[in-house]
């Protein structure tokens, strides 16, 4: 008989040896992305099969941050909840479930401190269906360990700061301190590399090299001002992509932006853009699949015929 540790160090109801008690199911992608239809069809019929077998009922269905839990760190002074952020895009009525329980009984009993996101997520006044609420963005009430757990400190977090500077989550101590960690740094989670974040400081992102769209939207990835443009030639904005685990890698994106709007006919560069027509940040996008910067345009007039124009939004 084999035994994984897929609970780690993790407590429920009294109970520390999860791992032992508990059948653990994996779903890939990030707590930040929404969980596929498939995906949900496939874990609700999984979940089906093992409640009849080994009769269980729909709160005996724990995601792994109800029941993981961290030590004492800078953030709580005693064993906490919080030690994994997964599962908070879980929605448990897409899978066949009712309700998960009202309260933790661990923090209840005084075992274990609150996390109060988590809490307000999962033990709050929101319906069964409503997805989980949470941002990527440092704030004086939503810190690393709030956003990431346990990985706060990785090499694979990554933190983003307002001016610029990236720093990875186990380079934070020793170059910035963590302190000293500013407000609005976005944090981005699974970050194997930092290289192609840290020079892509231009207007037009890429996909690659284990980069994702979160990697440079962040919260934004799925709005109508992201705007994707997929290597066979299709444009997209965020809310027309429903497979984000099947977006093409050498995809581009831009974020912020409005359009495409098309040049030709009565329509001008100016009348597009207006004053802006000429800036660094209004984008043209020529037929050839090339972009080219508003102040790098020497002839508007001699724009090519289906030039399309993005407008930063103001």
């Amino acid at each position: 008989m084999y035994r994984a540790d897929h609970a780690g160090r993790s407590m429920w109801n009294g109970e520390r040896d999860i791992s032992s008690l508990s059948i653990g199911i994996e779903m890939v992608g990030y707590h930040y992305t929404p969980i596929t239809d498939s995906q949900y069809r496939s874990v609700g019929i999984l979940i089906d099969i093992l409640k009849r077998v080994y009769h269980l009922e729909d709160r005996d269905v724990l995601t792994h941050s109800q029941v993981a839990y961290g030590k004492p760190n800078r953030w709580f002074k005693c064993n906490h909840r919080g030690r994994k952020r997964c599962a908070k895009n879980f929605i448990r009525s897409r899978a066949g479930l009712g309700p998960t329980w009202p309260y933790d009984p661990d923090v209840r009993a005084g075992r274990l401190g609150t996390d109060p996101q988590l809490a307000s997520i999962f033990y709050g006044k929101k319906t069964v269906s409503e997805p989980a609420d949470f941002t990527n963005v440092l704030s004086k009430t939503n810190t690393a360990w709030a956003i990431a757990g346990e990985d706060f400190n990785s090499h694979t977090t990554v933190y983003k700061f307002p001016d610029g500077r990236v720093f990875r989550g186990d380079e934070i101590g020793t170059s910035v301190g963590w302190d000293r960690l500013q407000a609005k740094t976005v944090v981005l989670l699974n970050q194997e590399s930092t290289r192609g974040l840290a020079a892509q400081s231009n207007p037009i992102k890429t996909i690659t090299n284990g980069l994702t769209a979160w990697s440079f939207a962040g919260a934004k990835f799925n709005h109508q001002s992201t705007i994707y443009f997929l290597p066979g030639g299709a444009i997209k904005d965020g809310r027309s992509i429903s497979d984000w685990d099947d977006l093409p890698e050498k995809t581009r994106l831009i974020i912020g932006y409005r359009g495409p709007f098309k040049i030709g006919g009565n329509q001008y560069a100016y009348q597009i853009a207006g004053p802006k027509y000429k800036d660094r940040n209004t984008l043209y996008y020529f037929p050839s699949k090339t972009f080219i910067s508003g102040n790098e345009v020497k002839d508007f007039s001699a724009l090519p015929k289906g030039t399309l124009v993005f407008v930063p939004v103001s």
